[in-house]
Order: C-alpha cells, then sequence, then structure tokens
C-alpha cells in the first residue's frame, strides 16, 4: 500500500506570507531539535514553511501508514545522490517533494519517488534540453493552450522517477522514457514494471508518483498538522 499526505503552506502563513509566530512555537514543540535548525538557516518564511511541513508530514505520515501513533521517527539517513531513508526500516520507505503553496510526502512498502511541480511557464532551451524528440512531438500535437502543462506533467514524471531510483539529477533528463506514465499509468523502466500516477485536484501544480505499487496513492490531505 502506498500512502500520499499533502499539506499548504497557507496553513501556516498569513496573508502577508509571514510565519504566524504561534505556528512556528507549536512546530518547535514537536520537531526534532536538527530539522528545527536546519529550519533556521532558511532566510525566507516560505522556505522556512515548506521546511516545517516536510517534517510534520514525515512524522504524521510515519505514525499514520505504521499505525504506531505514539512513535519515535527513526533516524534519517541518505544515499549515494542524497535520496532520505530510514535506518533499519527497509519496509517503510518515503519520499518528499515541495513547490510553491504544496507540501507533499509518500509512503510505501516500496521504493517510491514523488514530484510536485508548479506550473511555470517553460524557456525553449529547457525543453530542448530535458525532453527527447518524441516527448517533444507528443506535447505538440496537444492544443496549445495545454502544451506548457503538458510539459510540466513529463517533467514530473521524470522527477518523480529519478527519485524512485534514488539517482537524482544525475540522470540525463532527455534520456528519461516517462510518455507512457502519462498515457496509460504503467511504464517498463528501470529494468521493472512501474506504475505511475497523477493527482490532478492541484490546480496550477503538476504533480507525478512513481512506484511498484499498483494502487499508488492513497490521498490524505491534511490542511494543519499543528491544530
Amino acid at each position: 500500500m502506498t500512502k500520499l499526505y499533502i499539506a499548504k503552506t497557507d496553513s501556516i502563513l498569513d496573508d502577508s506570507g509571514r510565519l504566524m509566530n504561534r505556528e512556528w512555537e507549536k512546530a518547535r514543540e514537536v520537531l526534532p531539535s536538527y530539522r528545527i535548525e536546519r529550519i533556521m538557516r532558511f532566510a525566507k518564511d516560505g522556505d522556512k514553511a515548506r521546511g516545517i511541513l516536510a517534517g510534520l508530514l514525515l512524522q504524521y505520515g510515519y505514525r499514520d501508514y505504521t499505525g504506531h501513533v505514539t512513535a519515535e521517527l527513526p533516524e534519517v539517513s541518505y544515499g549515494v545522490h542524497e535520496k532520505p531513508f530510514f535506518v533499519g526500516k527497509e519496509n517503510v520507505q518515503f519520499n518528499l517533494s515541495h513547490s510553491g503553496n504544496y507540501v507533499v510526502c509518500a509512503f510505501s512498502e516500496y521504493p517510491i519517488g514523488v514530484d510536485v511541480q508548479e506550473i511555470k511557464p517553460l524557456k525553449e532551451h529547457f525543453i530542448k534540453r530535458v525532453y527527447s524528440e518524441e516527448e517533444q512531438a507528443y506535447v505538440r500535437s496537444q492544443p496549445a493552450s495545454v502544451q506548457n502543462d503538458a510539459y510540466m506533467r513529463l517533467y514530473a514524471f521524470k522527477e518523480a522517477l529519478v527519485k524512485y531510483t534514488g539517482e537524482g539529477m544525475s540522470r540525463h533528463f532527455a534520456e528519461l522514457y516517462v510518455l507512457p506514465f502519462l498515457q496509460q499509468g504503467t511504464a517498463n523502466a528501470e529494468g521493472k514494471c512501474l506504475y505511475g500516477q497523477e493527482i490532478t485536484e492541484l490546480t496550477g501544480y503538476a504533480f507525478a508518483i512513481v512506484g511498484e505499487d499498483a494502487v499508488l496513492a492513497e490521498c490524505a490531505l491534511q490542511k494543519n498538522f499543528l491544530e
């Protein structure tokens, strides 16, 4: 089973984009000291909010996914290309992503990759560098009004795939064949049959999750973990 947890930064930012003191104090009470230290290095409140929510989603998600509501979060370590994992908990895999107003965290018993991207206009040199000729041809076959969105959806799948494998940005993105994820929800990649899923309810964002579980995401939309 794969479960997905989502939070929005506006749950802890005020209307001017400032981190609310009440929420910051609550976060300091529940998050481990090492994460608080990392969050305090951020200069912008938006980055602090994403760091806080990433920590809260990880903590809440671990307890909810494992069913141990009072469990301490296991030690987090990092692979060769900085993919995070729980030390000594090989049967509980997770992955985090954030962009714009959203922070997402996925849990699975199998390796998992998740990515969210705020949809923004892409420049031509980026398209030529990141997408294969086949992917570019596919996007050009779509109505002009949705072509940029299609590029961003493909990019989210590419990010999710390299986060699944743990290779990160070491891969050449134009060589990653993710079009089948977009078209049919499954692809033969990395020598395995992998499954891909989108969450389309996040207006203005491209969201993709890639893993080995045919039923990928049971979505748990949480707006405020500090209440």
